[in-house]
């Protein structure tokens, strides 16, 4: 499903930004955002635009970030939008927790240091997988 692929590499994009500017707070436009991210589905900008607003709000309503604006200021619409921007992102101490857990089995790094690589080599599917399944290991000691 391309919208679950975009869902992996935006999360990483964005994990991999604030996780290097940590404890920096970092702005995010959407539009811009995609110039950044590679990826193969045939979704429209605007349609990608929403998924990568979809997927700042998830993060931030599971307590992986803080956003401190949005424009527009709306808490959750009741139809995905397109966001002009999420301003002052940072990683909340779950956020921090999840990209500092290490990995041993697949690689020596920790999750945030694995995503900062893979992302820089444009591997942003592959990225967001693994951030993708350190949520649902990080989710499952949480409970």
């Amino acid at each position: 499903m391309d919208n679950i692929k975009l869902f992996d590499a935006y999360t990483a994009y964005v994990f991999q930004k604030i996780y290097e500017n940590f404890p920096k707070c970092i702005n995010f436009e959407p539009l811009k955002e995609l110039k950044n991210i590679q990826d193969t589905t045939n979704f429209s900008e605007e349609e990608k635009g929403i998924i990568f607003c979809e997927t700042m709000l998830w993060l931030e309503e599971n307590g992986f970030l803080k956003i401190k604006n949005k424009i527009p200021p709306t808490d959750r619409p009741l139809e995905p939008m397109l966001y002009q921007g999420f301003y002052c992102v940072r990683l909340t101490i779950k956020g921090l927790n999840l990209l500092s857990l290490p990995k041993p089995k697949t690689f020596d790094k920790k999750v945030g240091e694995e995503i900062i690589s893979k992302v820089k080599q444009g591997l942003f599917t592959e990225a967001g997988k693994i951030i993708t399944q350190s949520m649902f290991e990080f989710s499952k000691g949480m409970l």
